[in-house]
């Protein structure tokens, strides 16, 4: 969770159903969040107020593991795995088949022609780090820009897996991304303000595997 307090992940019955736990960090009890029983994907609201997740081609969102869920918007084909939030009200979910825009509480999902997959906003709430697939390389470039000005975003590095953007627990105003490429886990110093690079990758576990 944002506040990192909790941990929310997925497990497969032997019904084979996907089913959504929840869990504090200062325990090993999980309870289980019986609305959300067959989600796929997940991802925490900025304020860890609720969990949305997809159930088949759906979007939907529970408060806590007891609630019942509330359905936010259907979606044309499956739904994005991760949403980030463009504004008070507007979550952007994307990849390869589908861009859109859904309102985070509940309403008609809008598609969009241009795709930013993996996306993330960054501390200042204006700029986006995503992903695009370069067919030449065989890889992803990490980009990071302004919603919808995709023409005027600025490369940042290859990568074979998404990319997450953290600030240092240690040392404030430090920032790294966390990303997999040939097979190993890496975090690279960025400066989040200027939007580069500012050291060399160091590797954290390897034989990583990572899935297009």
């Amino acid at each position: 969770s944002p506040e990192g307090s909790r941990l929310a992940f997925t497990t497969i019955g032997e019904d084979g159903l996907y089913r959504l736990w929840i869990r504090p960090l200062t325990s090993l009890d999980a309870q289980e969040a019986p609305a959300a029983r067959g989600a796929q994907t997940l991802f925490w609201s900025p304020t860890g107020d609720a969990l949305y997740f997809s159930v088949e081609r759906s979007l939907r969102r529970i408060t806590d593991p007891g609630s019942s869920y509330q359905l936010i918007s259907d979606f044309p084909r499956r739904v994005p795995p991760l949403g980030a939030w463009i504004g008070p009200d507007q979550i952007l979910l994307s990849h390869r088949q589908l861009t859109a825009v859904a309102p985070a509480g509940g309403g008609r999902a809008t598609e969009l022609g241009d795709s930013y997959l993996w996306p993330q906003v960054l501390p200042d709430g204006k700029r986006l780090l995503y992903l695009a697939y370069d067919k030449r390389i065989g890889r992803f470039r990490l980009r990071a820009g302004r919603f919808g000005e995709p023409q005027a975003a600025k490369d940042i590095l290859e990568t074979d897996s998404r990319v997450t953007w953290v600030a240092s627990t240690q040392t404030p105003g430090t920032s790294y991304l966390l990303y997999v490429r040939g097979g190993s886990l890496l975090a690279q110093p960025f400066d989040v303000e200027q939007l580069h690079v500012t050291g060399d990758a160091v590797p954290l576990a390897g034989n990583v595997h990572v899935f297009q």
